[in-house]
């Protein structure tokens, strides 16, 4: 008979824990995340899963992509996607930077050139 070896379990940070960001900011990234999985939710787009959405938008928020949170969250349906879908399109993790020229709507340009200009002081 083959002794295999028990099952660890390893400890899998949250994402707030993986990312610097403020206390509110996980709430409002999951309700986000929510509410464009809601409205993604049509058969022909059953590729996006919550969880893609929630990393994307931790991971642009976090590297030089500050979004206005609370905004984006009351939004228009039509704003709201075009961020989260255009944020998992465009942005590129290995780089940290957006392709084809995209910006969402809801950056917060003045908190990404304060960050821009704190990183090359």
């Amino acid at each position: 008979m083959n002794k295999t070896t028990p099952t660890r379990y390893t400890y899998l940070p949250t994402m707030a824990e993986l990312y610097v960001c403020e206390d509110s900011e996980p709430a409002l990234i999951e309700a986000i995340t929510n509410r464009a999985a809601g409205a993604l939710s049509n058969p022909w787009r059953g590729d996006i899963f919550p969880s893609e959405i929630t990393h994307t938008l931790y991971e642009a928020h976090t590297h030089g992509y500050p979004l206005r949170l609370r905004e984006l969250l009351g939004a228009p349906v039509f704003d709201l996607l075009h961020d989260v879908v255009g944020i998992l399109r465009h942005y590129d993790e290995g780089h940290h930077r957006m392709h084809d020229c995209f910006l969402p709507r809801y950056l917060d340009t003045a908190e990404a050139a304060a960050r821009k200009e704190a990183a090359h002081a």
